[in-house]
């Protein structure tokens, strides 16, 4: 940190101050930097000269030793004294714009830190339904995704990327409905779409595409196989669509998980009868 370079510095002063007998210490103050109140004042600033001259010597007197005593830094363009006898330091505009260019390069490892080392995170993000194109709610929602796991790469943890992909329940029952709605219309199969189902025109084109790789092979099958392949072939189309949207966007996750394989595995079940074999599980209300 920049506090930790000026410290550095200031601790080296300090010191040469004292072997050159320009200032008597009985200990080393500490050195502590905050940043002053007005931005005229400079970017750091730094009481040390008035801690070091609680003894009677003139404070402002040991800032200029100190000041005299600093050794050469591209970082710092100025140093200043201030009232009683504070420091008051300006970084250098070109060593500010090599940091900045730095930070900006990804080769850099700028800011990089080992503190997760060894930690496993798992960060889910954007999980919206595949029952549509990627929204800008949802764009937003990758951004923040993307971010946090960033940060999280950052500061040395491993992170896996999660969709948790939403392919069971109303929603996508919903959805199936519509696609076949549509499906049967381009037959001349009229129907309604369901209510709080799916209007929106990228339906009618899946549809679309759909009669011209199945053909009217599905106009005759029962409803409920009808219904169980547009689910199951709108989900992937879906799913491909919302994949592609988010790689352009710069999104890339490691793991799409689907809801429905905690079903077929067993999982769900598997963990409520452990909670209910634990006392962990209460019924009220009918539910």
């Amino acid at each position: 940190m920049v506090t930790d370079v000026l410290r550095e510095m200031m601790n080296a002063a300090l010191s040469a101050a004292a072997v050159d007998g320009a200032i008597a210490l009985e200990a080393m103050p500490p050195v502590e930097f905050e940043r002053p109140r007005k931005r005229e004042h400079g970017d750091w600033s730094t009481n040390v000269a008035l801690a070091a001259g609680r003894g009677g010597d003139n404070p402002r007197a040991i800032a200029q030793a100190l000041i005299d005593r600093l050794p050469p830094s591209e970082m710092v363009e100025s140093v200043e004294i201030a009232g009683p006898g504070f420091l008051n330091f300006r970084l250098a505009p070109k060593w500010l714009h090599d940091v900045v260019v730095r930070a900006s390069d990804p080769e850099s490892g700028f800011g990089r830190t080992d503190e997760g080392a060894g930690i496993k995170v798992n960060v889910e993000y954007v999980s919206a339904n595949p029952t549509g194109p990627i929204s800008v709610v949802s764009g937003r929602h990758a951004a923040v995704g993307d971010a946090l796991s960033n940060l999280l790469e950052a500061t040395g943890h491993e992170v896996v990327r999660e969709y948790y992909v939403n392919d069971v329940g109303r929603q996508m029952r919903l959805f199936a409905r519509s696609l076949s709605v549509r499906y049967l219309d381009l037959f001349g199969v009229p129907g309604e779409i369901p209510e709080d189902g799916y209007q929106g025109e990228y339906v009618t084109v899946l549809a679309r595409r759909l009669a011209e790789e199945l053909g009217d092979r599905l106009v005759h099958a029962s409803e409920e196989e009808r219904e169980a392949t547009m689910r199951r072939i709108g989900l992937e189309r879906m799913l491909a669509e919302m994949r592609a949207s988010l790689e352009k966007f710069g999104t890339h996750h490691q793991v799409w998980f689907l809801e429905s394989s905690l079903k077929e595995s067993g999982a769900t079940r598997s963990a409520i009868e452990k909670l209910e074999a634990g006392g962990w599980v209460e019924e009220r209300d009918g539910a």
